[in-house]
């Protein structure tokens, strides 16, 4: 019942300002995250932002990171099956839970929000590593891959980015601040692949890798 609430809540307010496209799109994921749900007993067609439908604050996750373009950008970025990957506000845990399915034997999680934690305990493997905490905190140098799907903007995301250790390698982002762009080249990481999706015009995906 929530789920179809909070479904229909976003879907109607994309029909009423005629954004026609991206209401079929919203469909078209919500039903294919339910099937996904079905096979895997998971709940993440319930995982939305705070600004989708009333969700608290401290949302549980983040449309539209669809489970098979997750994989579209970790085959693009190539990283190896045993690489050490963290990903930064995991949400309810879909990111992971692609990750997972396609093999990576060392993956982790910290997400700041209680919420989004306490489903993704439920979603998520006991194989996965997963941390309640502050990302601005956490000693990231364990680590040589990390996704970065905007759990946070602005100046965070500028800290976050300035100092990175020199053990990370690969960084997938995702409806990223433009802010983090001149810190990532600074400290040596170049574009290897980007998308944008043909229907959500905002959302891009980029794959950066430490080339020096």
């Amino acid at each position: 019942m929530i789920r179809t609430s909070r479904f229909m809540t976003a879907f109607w307010k994309r029909i009423s300002t005629g954004d026609f496209l991206n209401a079929a799109y919203l469909s078209y994921y919500y039903l294919f995250l339910l099937l996904y749900d079905l096979k895997f007993n998971t709940d993440f067609a319930n995982s939305q932002t705070p600004t989708e439908g009333g969700v608290p604050t401290g949302g549980t996750g983040n449309f539209p990171a669809h489970p098979r373009l997750v994989r579209k950008y970790i085959n693009a970025a190539n990283i190896q099956r045993d690489s050490r990957i963290l990903d930064v506000g995991h949400g309810s845990g879909i990111v992971l839970h692609v990750a997972h399915k396609m093999g990576f034997t060392h993956i982790s999680g910290i997400e700041y929000s209680k919420l989004a934690f306490d489903k993704s305990m439920k979603n998520l493997s006991k194989d996965v590593n997963l941390i309640h905490g502050d990302a601005l905190d956490f000693d990231i140098s364990p680590y040589d891959s990390l996704f970065f799907f905007s759990p946070f903007r602005g100046e965070m995301a500028k800290q976050f980015f300035s100092d990175l250790p020199s053990s990370l390698r690969t960084i997938i982002t995702v409806n990223h601040d433009k802010i983090i762009e001149l810190p990532l080249s600074k400290q040596g990481f170049s574009v290897i692949y980007s998308y944008r999706h043909p229907i959500y015009r905002n959302f891009n995906a980029k794959v950066w890798k430490r080339l020096v």
